[in-house]
């Protein structure tokens, strides 16, 4: 099953007090890339962590649907939820495209690398890059912030 993981960062009042001086529409686009940087640091790392064939391979029972190397890789994306479905002021995450119906153009295949199948052993690549980048999250994120809230006090 699929789970959520919330990163909590405490000890951080000024950059409270500072998003606080902001306008709302200013503090959620600082919020927004705050929460990409992070997300894009897990998406960089999933790239890495994910397997690769060396060669192309049959998705599947059809035998249309071949996959090439990489695909799976090309497919790690970033996401931004829409307002609806966040449950802060804003969430990124970072996932694997699916659902086109463009195979192998997506990737819908990642579920079953990740989490296996009866027929599969696991070979997770999205959980252990958040799991071994928490610090680096966190860091990508507070330098945005930074920067961000820099530059809009000095407009």
């Amino acid at each position: 099953m699929v789970s959520t993981v919330t990163i909590k960062v405490e000890g951080l009042k000024e950059l409270g007090d500072a998003l606080s001086k902001l306008s709302v529409d200013m503090s959620g686009k600082i919020a927004r890339a705050a929460s990409n940087a992070g997300a894009q640091v897990v998406k960089k790392a999933a790239i890495a962590n994910a397997p690769m064939s060396d060669q192309p391979h049959q998705l599947g029972v059809q035998k249309d649907q071949i996959a090439q190397p990489g695909n799976l890789k090309k497919n790690i994306i970033v996401k931004r939820l829409p307002p609806a479905e966040r449950t802060v002021t804003e969430e990124h995450i970072v996932t694997v495209r699916h659902g086109s119906g463009k195979v192998p153009k997506d990737a819908f295949y990642g579920r079953f690398v990740e989490f296996g199948t009866a027929k599969m052993a696991a070979r997770p690549f999205l959980r252990p890059a958040l799991d071994n980048n928490k610090q680096a999250v966190i860091d990508a994120m507070k330098a945005r912030l930074k920067q961000r809230i820099d530059k809009a006090n000095k407009a």
